[in-house]
């Protein structure tokens, strides 16, 4: 049911609720992005950055300074 309403798993549902908030982080902060990550609900920055990089099509860092 929720993927027919939302076209999208829970998983991938909560990763992209993860990653926009962890955009609004980094254009609102100057926070490193290890505590960015850890703050949007990822233990390991190797995932949020896999996770980042397969939303946004490029780096958090690289987002961050075209931003």
């Amino acid at each position: 049911i929720f993927s027919a309403r939302f076209l999208k798993t829970p998983h991938q549902y909560v990763t992209a609720l993860r990653i926009k908030r962890a955009k609004q982080l980094m254009l609102s902060s100057e926070k490193s992005m290890n505590i960015i990550a850890a703050e949007c609900g990822y233990g390991d920055y190797s995932v949020f950055y896999k996770n980042f990089k397969n939303e946004t099509g490029m780096s958090p860092n690289a987002w961050r300074r075209k931003k």
